[in-house]
């Protein structure tokens, strides 16, 4: 699977806690981030850019965690982004080591 597939395959929406966070595919963008949460307007935006799957998960767990550190209402910036960093890195790495997770978490969540 391609970056691009795996973007085209997000559905439009996560919910995270009681909000429904917008996700978006930016094709033309001058940041330097791969995503983006913004909290104001309850979007997720990653860039089509992205080069592989993997850095996709991992790029959308990193925006999620974010997401979440949000809706928890916690503060402080520069912890932030060294929790959810080490948090989406790590996830990634779990649910590519364990492919059998997604599919368990996905049948005991209904």
């Amino acid at each position: 699977m391609t970056a691009a597939k795996a973007l085209a395959a997000l559905p439009p929406s996560i919910r995270v806690g009681p909000n429904d966070i917008r996700l978006v595919v930016e094709t033309d963008h001058n940041t330097k981030y791969w995503g983006l949460y913004d909290s104001n307007i309850n979007r997720i935006t990653l860039v089509h850019s992205i080069c592989d799957p993997q850095h996709v998960v991992e790029v959308l767990l990193h925006e999620i965690s974010h997401a979440i550190y949000d809706k928890a209402k916690m503060e402080d910036s520069d912890v932030e982004e060294r929790i959810v960093a080490t948090f989406s890195v790590s996830w990634t790495q779990i649910f590519r080591d364990n492919p059998w997770l997604t599919k368990w978490i996905a049948k005991y969540v209904k």
